[in-house]
């Protein structure tokens, strides 16, 4: 936040871009105590996207602990448990080497975030990237980057 109060008050009005690890409250906050706008980061998922699946989460995500997730940390943390199991599943073995194959070759799980899938020989996934919007202390998503497409 003072980073981007600091640019702001010196008159520099450009947008102002950050990945995930401004998918915060604190940002939120201070855009909204300093009207701020003009703020974009990018994210796993907005955590307010209206699909079947993000609401449920959401639903269930309440339901347990009283309040909605802070951010799309609580879903890639589903994801990221829900997809080890599978790839568990799919190696039928607790083996690291067994469960690192199957992991490789995840094309179609489909997680709280979207469709997650890897690429032949590489160890990063392919899943969806939110662009996500700050002003005056309302976050809202601005664009979906999905590399399944």
């Amino acid at each position: 936040p003072t980073i981007i109060e600091r640019t702001r008050a010196a008159g520099i009005d450009v947008p102002i871009a950050s990945g995930d690890g401004w998918d915060e409250q604190s940002i939120a906050k201070a855009s909204l105590e300093s009207r701020l706008g003009n703020i974009y980061f990018s994210t796993h998922m907005f955590i307010g996207v209206d699909t079947p699946r993000m609401t449920a989460f959401v639903r269930a995500y309440r339901n347990a602990y009283g309040h909605a997730p802070a951010n799309a940390f609580a879903g890639l943390g589903y994801d990221t448990v829900n997809l080890l199991a599978d790839a568990i599943r799919r190696a039928g073995s607790v083996e690291p080497d067994a469960i690192r194959k199957a992991l490789a070759n995840t094309r179609d799980f489909i997680g709280v975030i979207g469709k997650i899938a890897y690429q032949p020989n590489s160890r990063v996934p392919r899943k969806p990237v939110a662009i996500i919007e700050v002003m005056q202390g309302a976050r809202s998503l601005r664009w979906v980057a999905d590399p399944g497409k």
